[in-house]
């Protein structure tokens, strides 16, 4: 039996990045309420507003909230930094997946230790997702970095991922089967999404939206694709045709 279709308001979480300021980074998303389950943004990129009011403005509109920090550091300050982002209301919290299991098990720790009561959101949160090699890295740099192939990267971050019980792991469309296949249990956060024809941009290892899902994708990570205009140079004016295209592509599965 074919599985169900999914859609961006079931599996999409809009990278709201590349804004010049909040204000006009908040007015894209508002014109996508109700597309996208939710928003996955670097809240240091937008310096004049703090975390929390990021994370309010996201949450009144409907969004689950995504706060891309990308923490690697001391299990002790990514406890702390966890913790306070927990608090603030973020859903998810994204860790890089280091040599070593004690900073994820950290932040995973910290998120939960957070009473709900102490919470901005009125709901848990989702959790803390491992990020494994960057969809900018190309395999030989994999390599040279980690003395390992990518897969086996990918596999040893998501195998800490495991462990430590974290919601998810982020990867490229290219490696989610593998990943699924060994850590079942785990949430595929998969960035890179691009259509057929469109520039990878700086992503080296992409998909598009209906690869990565039949690969095995929970969520899809898609920013640019919808954001930019076809040249890449200037803002997309027909944002919600891009994501009609989107949905069209996971519609048609190629």
């Amino acid at each position: 039996m074919r599985q169900r279709i999914k859609t961006l308001r079931e599996c999409g979480w809009l990278a709201l990045d590349g804004f010049e300021g909040w204000t006009q980074a908040i007015r894209v998303a508002r014109q996508m309420r109700g597309k996208f389950f939710g928003v996955k943004v670097h809240p240091l990129a937008y310096s004049q507003v703090s975390p929390r009011w990021i994370i309010s403005d996201l949450q009144e509109i409907g969004y689950q909230t995504w706060l891309d920090e990308k923490l690697g550091d001391i299990p002790s300050v990514v406890s702390a930094i966890v913790t306070s982002l927990a608090r603030g209301g973020a859903d998810l919290v994204s860790v890089h997946g280091s040599d070593s299991i004690a900073p994820l098990s950290a932040a995973v720790a910290a998120f939960r230790a957070v009473p709900i009561e102490e919470c901005v959101r009125p709901i848990p949160g989702l959790g803390v997702v491992a990020i494994t090699p960057l969809t900018s890295m190309r395999p030989e740099d994999v390599e040279r970095v980690y003395n390992k192939s990518l897969e086996e990267r990918a596999l040893e971050v998501a195998k800490y991922a495991d462990i430590a019980g974290a919601y998810g792991v982020v990867c490229s469309p290219l490696e989610v089967r593998a990943l699924r296949s060994t850590y079942p249990g785990l949430k595929y956060f998969t960035p890179g999404i691009r259509l057929l024809g469109s520039p990878k941009d700086d992503h080296e290892r992409i998909g598009t939206p209906a690869y990565a899902l039949a690969q095995g994708a929970d969520y899809l990570v898609i920013g640019r694709e919808i954001l930019r205009d076809a040249g890449g140079e200037g803002w997309n004016p027909d944002m919600l045709g891009a994501v009609e295209r989107i949905e069209e592509n996971i519609a048609i599965g190629v």
